[in-house]
């Protein structure tokens, strides 16, 4: 999953407007990992990263109980 780091329009999905927190891309967007790599890059036009990729939460098993 990717995250929004900096307000921006998206030039290849119509100018779509994300907000910071915003989740990326929008539902039923799919683009290319290249296309993630350039937006976390500073070779975008905003010269500077707009996304960021958030770390999958790991979940740990329960211990099970006795008694």
């Amino acid at each position: 999953m990717w995250r929004v780091i900096r307000d921006f329009y998206d030039l290849q999905d119509g100018s779509h407007f994300y907000r910071v927190g915003d989740t990326f891309p929008r539902a039923g967007k799919v683009v290319s990992d290249d296309r993630l790599e350039f937006l976390a890059s500073d070779k975008n036009l905003l010269k500077t990263p707009v996304v960021e990729k958030v770390p999958e939460k790991v979940k740990k098993p329960r211990k099970k109980t006795e008694g």
